[in-house]
């Protein structure tokens, strides 16, 4: 039995994601004319130039998923991307987390084994359904399911405009109000930011979410971000540790 990509779903997130980018933009400029937050125009062009360097890596890693192919086969759940195939016993099937829309439909579904390893199936759209109920009839509804609903309506069309609107409003009053902060609220703003950072590192590295929902060959990925996200923690930690 095979499953494959929604290409239609691929292009509503990267559309979406658009969306975000440049509302976010735009209530950035916006916003602090609103409240009178100097923005220098070489930071704002530094900033727009960073967001289309996302977008272009996330409209990459999308596209990338259009090759994904999912197969049941006898007791394996076998996923193919190009040339790399990887399998995953149904025996060592722990739980089965399936996360629904607001309407009721499937919109992933999360595999984790008793080996630790995670498989992540995004995007299949019309079919997650008789892929889940295909999962545990193999199974023989041995997996513990559990579902949740999304509390909102994320594929409204309004929603990542009025997303990135208001992001882009707290954002600039954020970093005014640190501009404003004491050296003691500063020290811990930076603290905390490491150590949010930190968690973010340890996260990408260990549980690999980019090659869980992609494939292994984009584990490098998901070791790249963690480098990045810890080098980033560790100049926050420095920050704060020389604001006297």
């Amino acid at each position: 039995m095979e499953f494959i990509v929604s290409n239609q779903e691929l292009s509503r997130r990267k559309k979406a994601f658009a969306a975000l980018l440049i509302s976010l933009s735009i209530s950035t400029v916006v916003f602090s004319y609103l409240l009178n937050f100097y923005i220098p125009p070489i930071v704002l062009l530094l900033v727009g130039v960073v967001f289309v360097v996302i977008y272009l890596i996330t409209y990459r890693y999308l596209s990338s998923l259009s090759t994904i192919q999912i197969r049941i086969i006898d007791h394996m759940i076998e996923r193919r991307k190009g040339s790399n195939t990887e399998k995953y016993s149904l025996d060592e099937i722990s739980s089965l987390k399936a996360k629904r829309r607001t309407d009721g439909i499937i919109r992933e579904l999360y595999i984790s084994f008793t080996n630790n390893k995670r498989l992540h199936i995004s995007a299949l759209e019309g079919q997650f359904e008789k892929f889940k109920d295909s999962l545990l009839e193999k199974t023989h509804n041995k997996i513990p399911l559990k579902e949740v609903r999304e509390p909102l309506d994320f594929d409204n069309i309004l929603f990542y405009p009025f997303l990135g609107l208001t992001i882009g409003c707290f954002g600039v009053l954020f970093f005014k109000l640190m501009i404003q902060a004491n050296n003691s609220s500063l020290r811990i703003i930076f603290f905390a930011f490491s150590a949010y950072t930190l968690f973010l590192a340890v996260f990408f590295i260990l549980k690999k979410p980019i090659s869980a929902g992609s494939g292994k060959d984009q584990a490098i990925t998901d070791y790249i971000f963690g480098t990045i996200m810890f080098l980033g923690s560790i100049f926050m930690a420095i920050i704060a540790l020389l604001i006297e």
